[in-house]
């Protein structure tokens, strides 16, 4: 998977299909000149379910696990994030997710539909909901992921100077009680 505003080092399909040691390995991945620090060699759903570690453009998939898994999911509201969707799938599934502690991806920050805020915000709040019912996760765990998601975007929005929309978010992730009054 190459986004068309990110590229690969030339040695990348070799180096990271030299960790397709067992079918049960369903995606493999590799380190992003964005990358986080301290990403898992292994990744379980839980990790995923804290945060995603992945880099669309790093990411070799398992022919027969995006079959069995029916690929993304391309509901109209998963629009940015239909990728970590399919991840987090792929985890559930029990597919092992191993990485490549190498860069060997480059991402292209701040363009494309993930750059857009509000997008990505409901995105990510639907994504959440629908795993979450998906796989039976309790209730507080959800509820928990909502305002984690509001707090990783309010950040975002004050980072990029939008007060109004970061004073709401924030606002939302700090007194649950209020978390229905921000969409």
């Amino acid at each position: 998977m190459l986004d068309a505003d990110d590229w690969w080092a030339p040695e990348k399909l070799e180096k990271q299909l030299s960790l397709d040691s067992s079918p049960k390995i369903g995606l493999i991945h590799c380190l992003a000149d964005s990358s986080k620090l301290g990403v898992p060699l292994e990744l379980t759903f839980a990790e995923l379910w804290q945060q995603n570690w992945i880099v669309n453009s790093s990411v070799l998939i398992r022919r027969s696990a995006f079959e069995a898994l029916g690929g993304f999911n391309q509901a109209p509201q998963l629009i940015s994030v239909e990728d970590y969707n399919l991840w987090m799938r792929v985890a559930s599934a029990g597919w092992r997710i191993v990485a490549l502690p190498e860069v060997l991806t480059f991402y292209s920050r701040g363009t494309g539909i993930s750059s857009n805020i509000d997008r990505f915000l409901k995105a990510s709040l639907y994504n959440m909901q629908i795993v979450g019912s998906e796989f039976g996760l309790p209730k507080d765990q959800i509820l928990g992921k909502r305002l984690q998601i509001y707090d990783e975007f309010g950040r975002a929005a004050l980072y990029e100077r939008r007060i109004p929309l970061a004073r709401s978010l924030l606002r939302t992730a700090c007194w649950p009680s209020r978390r229905w009054l921000v969409l």
